[in-house]
């Protein structure tokens, strides 16, 4: 394990599913450099030796790129870079100096079949040192938590690959932990049963929290979704805020109040340690927000940035697709709670047989806004 914590470091894994058109290509690229990632890991590139060569002399700092698995290197402040690539060009292995920290970075690239993924996952020997940042990333090809992370109409089929992975994987955190409730797809498609959905994509760290782990996904020219990674630890000789109050209303549930009284806080060396804990423990017993105000926010603000990333890119006709389907969702959610919404804004001028949801929705906002100021005045 690590002996040191964990510098602020953040890392993209993608898999591109081919990158040898040149607009493609650079589409990704830009994209890519525009996240500030440290590192930039690719899966099936699909690449020629000649465009390899070319993409090598293409990119403006170090890189290691073959047919299968890519390690692009996008911060300058990294040093003493060196690449190893094994296991058939599916893994490579990176070891750098990054604000004067070692870390070492493998990029996987799983076979997609299951007799060569098993095989693979059994041949996969990573050799890490306890002076190093040790880091795991790729597309893997398996979704390790089937219940939460995976939606389809067809059954799901046991994969023997995962208890490998596990085992491989077993004193290493993932870095969207299993006390998640919200699914984190990063793979689409569509079969004969119909649509699929299910995360391949993993970043995996050898790191002990408490540490900031920051998840985003994001569209990139492909049917995966990138996964950047942002790790920024909780340091001890940062200021925090040791006055913590509790809303006792959550202990009203019995169970949740068991739980917490039996936790073992003796063990824990800081008090950032100890809400950690108490985080995850929370999030088990969290209900699932139903706030339509916050669902329809969470549709506007999507539709507006990928409207930008459209703007950019004007013939990405999957992106087209997803704001419609996600100005769907605003309309059908809008009509579901139009009658709501003119309740409670207490407008007086409609009339008969006339709706109008965005109207009452803006006004009950408001409305709410103002009861908020009067109550703080």
């Amino acid at each position: 394990m690590s002996i040191h914590p964990l510098s602020s470091f953040s890392v993209i894994t993608l898999n591109c599913k081919g990158m040898n058109q040149k607009e493609k290509r650079e589409k990704i690229f830009n994209l890519l450099k525009a996240k500030h990632a440290d590192i930039i890991c690719l899966q099936e590139t699909r690449t020629n030796p000649a465009t390899s060569k070319l993409i090598e002399k293409l990119w403006h700092l170090k890189i290691s790129w073959n047919s299968h698995t890519a390690i692009l290197i996008n911060n300058k402040k990294i040093q003493s870079i060196s690449f190893y690539t094994e296991l058939d060009n599916r893994c490579i292995k990176c070891t750098f100096k990054l604000n004067n920290q070692n870390f070492c970075i493998y990029n996987i690239y799983a076979p997609p079949d299951r007799k060569n993924r098993f095989s693979f996952w059994q041949k996969f020997s990573p050799l890490f040192q306890s002076s190093f940042h040790n880091i795991i990333v790729g597309d893997f090809n398996s979704i390790l938590n089937p219940d939460r992370d995976r939606s389809s109409n067809s059954q799901a089929t046991r994969d023997p690959s995962i208890p490998i992975i596990n085992q491989k994987l077993k004193n290493f955190t993932n870095s969207y932990s299993d006390l998640e409730l919200t699914p984190n797809f990063t793979f689409f498609s569509t079969t004969a049963a119909g649509s699929f959905r299910g995360k391949l994509d993993y970043v995996f760290s050898d790191q002990i929290p408490p540490y900031h782990c920051k998840n985003e996904t994001f569209y990139a020219f492909s049917d995966h979704l990138a996964l950047y990674v942002h790790f920024k630890p909780t340091s001890s000789s940062h200021t925090t805020n040791n006055i913590w109050k509790l809303n006792n209303s959550i202990l009203k549930d019995q169970n949740l109040k068991l739980e917490l009284e039996n936790s073992n806080t003796t063990e824990f060396q800081s008090w950032d340690e100890l809400k950690y804990f108490w985080r995850n423990i929370l999030i088990q017993f969290k209900k699932p927000n139903t706030n339509p105000i916050n669902k329809m926010t969470r549709l506007s603000r999507d539709i507006d940035r990928l409207s930008n990333i459209l703007k950019k890119f004007p013939n990405a006709d999957d992106i087209r697709k997803v704001i419609s389907s996600k100005q769907e969702q605003s309309k059908l959610l809008a009509e579901e709670n139009s009658e709501y919404w003119r309740i409670r804004s207490k407008a007086r001028w409609i009339e008969e047989g006339e709706i109008s949801s965005k109207y009452f929705f803006s006004r009950f906002k408001i409305r709410n806004n103002d009861s908020y100021i009067q109550y703080k005045k």
